[in-house]
């Protein structure tokens, strides 16, 4: 069975750093852990936009404006509100977090009406505890919690008092700024990629046992590729910048173990 280890992986995706990087099987298990009952948008949905955001990797846009898995812009005004707590009333919301920090200065704001940077010399919220980039970057799974219980939160209509109760509508809020034909190819390579993802996972594939009794390496080979192809379909529909699959082997091997090919829904079920 394949034992690649994060730190093993070279060459290494855009961005992608070893000590804050997830594979499919605990970015699944962590979304399915934090994601409400109900919540239209799927695991595999929100598995296909870290994907698309980040490789499934903890860390920091370049120049600084989002972090995390999702790529959220943690300063902004509605993603603040959330770790706050509160809505711009002032009115105490429960984020779902288990805690409230100020996130005004945790990485670049950006005007949603000149879409320059917002320079801040200090804290909006001096009362909270801060939300440090290194707090984030030490835990995978308060990474993708905190952009799972966002989505839950504009769900709830905790922001501005106006649920966003349909699966359009929260993908929109995912989508952010992009506008007219972007956005439609991005909601539908997000759509396309989640379905296929799902059915991947859904299906128990017919084993191949070599002459020697073991797995045949061609069984991992096309199974690989076939997840691969589909994570990728959305980072090529919209910034068209795929993680290949050659080039990239060792990674591809780290992110999608053996264990998990041989048997997704079974691998997930028992923990990974």
């Amino acid at each position: 069975m394949s034992q690649i280890t994060a730190h093993q992986v070279a060459p290494r995706p855009y961005n992608w750093l070893p000590d804050r990087a997830g594979n499919l099987p605990n970015t699944l298990y962590y979304i399915d852990k934090h994601r409400a009952p109900g919540l239209p948008l799927s695991t595999a949905m929100f598995a296909i936009i870290f994907f698309e955001e980040s490789t499934c990797c903890n860390t920091v846009q370049k120049p600084p404006y989002a972090i995390g898995p999702g790529q959220i812009q943690v300063a902004d005004f509605w993603p603040r509100h959330f770790f706050a707590g509160e809505n711009p009333a002032g009115e105490r919301k429960d984020n779902a977090m288990g805690g409230r920090w100020d996130s005004s200065t945790t990485t670049w704001a950006v005007s949603t009406k000149t879409g320059k940077r917002i320079v801040r010399p200090k804290r909006l919220r001096p009362d909270l505890p801060e939300l440090t980039p290194a707090q984030i970057f030490a835990d995978f799974e308060f990474g993708v919690k905190m952009h799972v219980k966002m989505m839950e939160w504009e769900w709830k209509g905790h922001g501005n008092g106006v649920p966003k109760s349909s699966f359009g509508q929260l993908l929109g809020a995912q989508l952010g700024g992009q506008t007219g034909a972007t956005r439609q190819k991005a909601r539908a390579a997000f759509v396309r990629g989640a379905s296929d993802l799902e059915a991947l996972i859904r299906h128990k594939p017919k084993l191949q046992f070599g002459p020697d009794g073991n797995l045949d390496a061609a069984f991992y080979e096309q199974r690989r590729r076939a997840f691969a192809t589909v994570l990728n379909s959305a980072r090529s529909a919209i910034k068209g910048n795929p993680v290949g699959f050659k080039h990239f082997t060792n990674f591809w091997e780290f992110f999608l173990p053996d264990g998990f090919l041989e048997d997704p829904s079974g691998y997930l079920r028992c923990g990974f």
